[in-house]
């Protein structure tokens, strides 16, 4: 089951509070109201069990055998109607919470992301720390964090927020018998959740290049661009057009270019993440040890690959072939394990319709030039932001949480061609 409700709501106050209600949740129901009973049921009978929470979304997800479904079904939907979020198990949840974050301090992954974060736009939600830990949930006042929680919970967690996954070997009829009756007593509290109007980046603080000192031996380098909301525009998958032309690997490509040079391992391009009302385009290089010097060049070249994709134009046949590689993908794509179809299904009825739920990644149906054009005007170096993490950088800054130490470099008009910085915008009189 999945909740579109995730850190994106978290009071400014009470960071990571949704992830806290995950843990919580878990802790009786009015009708099995002794903690762990249904943890204790699916190991019993075979299953496993487990939640995650991420910016927008929150999910909860079981499996067990398949004699069994019914009444852990049963147990699972009483989560999502009636908690108990009993207080005397609030101090030991939000002590889960904090050794989540704890766990994570050397994790260069958590750590280049709250440097990112430091970077953004206060007003905007991403900003926030999405894990939380006992400063941000005000672990000293536990009263105060239960009724936060009931708050949050009573105000976002509604029927017409949740997508529910079932899978079993019962006929389809059956399965819907066995479901409604269980899910149909959830609230639906009306909940409309709009898109975020506020820019990932205050006005001209872009571009801006960051430097990481990481704690293992690695080099990247990674240039995103903010560009509008991709999800209205599913069936022509701007992003992936453009992805899919930056990161191939054949000959004459940026990453065969880098390979001979000797500077690069590999190359990734595509949709770093999204949310409602934008998302971020990325482009990764995994560096060598002699691309690290040359990281200013290299960001020319992607620069100026971008360049050439903008003036060859947006092709039918490129978006033929990739149309075409993405129904083969779909036709002949490995089966997940069952735990991870179901929570993908989930995830995916909050973002296509029903019909298309099972093949929605995968669809490029609608060959639409200016909307690929209007996500390419954003891949523009004034919109650019770029972080090197390598070992050695030099470093003047630090995110106190993680104790990650970054620092910004000047940037220089030699480093970021003139020739388009505004010229498609200005041509197109488009305004992003």
């Amino acid at each position: 089951l999945d909740v579109n409700v995730g850190s994106r709501q978290d009071p400014a106050d009470y960071q990571g509070l949704a992830h806290f209600l995950e843990h919580m949740l878990f802790l009786g129901t009015a009708k099995y109201p002794r903690a762990g009973e249904y943890q204790e049921f699916i190991v019993a009978h075979g299953g496993s069990h487990n939640a995650f929470t991420s910016f927008e979304d929150t999910n909860y997800f079981f499996d067990i055998s398949a004699d069994s479904l019914a009444p852990a079904l049963d147990r699972f939907s009483q989560f999502f109607s009636a908690p108990l979020f009993n207080a005397e198990f609030v101090q030991r949840e939000v002590n889960a919470v904090n050794s989540e974050f704890s766990a994570k301090l050397r994790d260069d992954r958590r750590r280049e992301l709250s440097v990112f974060k430091a970077q953004l736009n206060k007003n905007h939600p991403f900003s926030k720390f999405s894990v939380g830990n006992l400063q941000t949930l005000q672990s000293q006042k536990p009263d105060a964090l239960r009724e936060q929680l009931l708050s949050f919970y009573q105000r976002y967690y509604s029927a017409d927020l949740m997508t529910l996954t079932v899978v079993g070997k019962e006929s389809l009829d059956e399965l819907e018998a066995m479901v409604l009756p269980r899910f149909e007593t959830i609230e639906n509290r009306n909940v409309d959740i709009e898109p975020i109007t506020e820019p990932l980046f205050v006005a001209d603080t872009l571009p801006r290049w960051l430097e990481i000192e990481p704690i293992q031996n690695k080099r990247v380098l990674s240039i995103g661009f903010p560009v509008p909301d991709p999800q209205p525009f599913w069936r022509t998958k701007p992003l992936n057009y453009i992805g899919n032309v930056l990161g191939h690997e054949g000959q004459g490509s940026l990453l065969s270019v880098l390979k001979a040079k000797g500077w690069a391992e590999s190359l990734s391009a595509g949709q770093s993440f999204s949310y409602k009302g934008g998302a971020v385009f990325g482009l990764e290089v995994n560096l060598t040890q002699a691309g690290q010097e040359k990281a200013d060049q290299i960001v020319a070249l992607v620069f100026e690959n971008i360049r050439l994709l903008r003036e060859e134009g947006v092709e039918a046949w490129r978006f033929k072939e990739q149309r075409g590689l993405s129904n083969q993908q779909f036709l002949f794509r490995t089966p997940p394990a069952v735990i991870q179809d179901v929570v993908g299904l989930s995830m995916a009825l909050q973002e296509y319709p029903a019909e298309e739920v099972i093949r929605g990644s995968y669809v490029m149906s609608d060959f639409e030039p200016a909307i690929i054009d209007r996500f390419l005007d954003a891949l523009r170096p004034d919109n650019s932001f770029i972080t090197l993490v390598a070992p050695g950088l030099e470093t003047s800054k630090k995110v106190e949480r993680y104790k990650v130490a970054y620092g910004v470099r000047e940037l220089t008009p030699a480093l970021f061609p003139v020739s388009y910085t505004h010229l498609r915008a200005h041509e197109t009189g488009r305004n992003l």
